[in-house]
């Protein structure tokens, strides 16, 4: 403003608080979903399970057509290599596909908070995608395990009053 100010306008309210407290913008993630075959919308929102938790990055997904098993464990195992490129703090916890077409505004940008109140109102019309099944530890990828390491290492630093290089992996 003319006093020098600034102001956030428009999607702060979209912003996803994770269980680390940290902000995540929704935009960000979803950008990285992009190139996925066999959907037609994606969206990216931050969904609590109860009053007063943290939120849940949430994935859903409104498919081009009802994949087959082959095409179900291709986009799953996609979900999963894009995911496990993210940093651990943005990665996504849950994804859901959608029966419906995602509500929008103008026709373009999916409108999020109709998004939500649909998760919540109409269970029945999304399909939880397990993205852990059949998972093994070893079948993580490598930066994503490297990436677990060092936040642990950096929390027991923290809660030790230690620096990190003082923290040792076992092994």
């Amino acid at each position: 403003d003319a006093e020098g100010n600034y102001y956030c306008k428009g999607r702060i309210k979209e912003t996803i608080i994770n269980a680390d407290g940290e902000n995540v913008f929704p935009d960000e993630i979803e950008s990285s979903f992009a190139g996925l075959s066999l959907v037609e919308q994606r969206s990216v929102l931050g969904m609590a399970k109860h009053a007063g938790d943290r939120e849940r990055i949430t994935l859903v997904l409104k498919l081009t057509h009802e994949p087959n098993p082959d095409e179900r464990a291709g986009l799953s195992d996609d979900i999963r290599r894009i995911n496990g490129a993210l940093h651990i703090h943005k990665q996504v916890q849950d994804v859901y596909i959608s029966a419906y077409p995602l509500p929008v505004v103008n026709t373009i940008k999916i409108q999020r908070a109709g998004l939500r109140e649909q998760l919540l109102s109409h269970p029945e019309a999304f399909t939880r995608l397990n993205l852990l099944a059949g998972k093994d530890f070893r079948d993580y990828p490598k930066e994503y395990i490297e990436q677990l390491m060092a936040d642990v290492r950096a929390v027991f630093a923290n809660v030790l009053s230690l620096g990190v290089d003082s923290v040792n992996d076992f092994g």
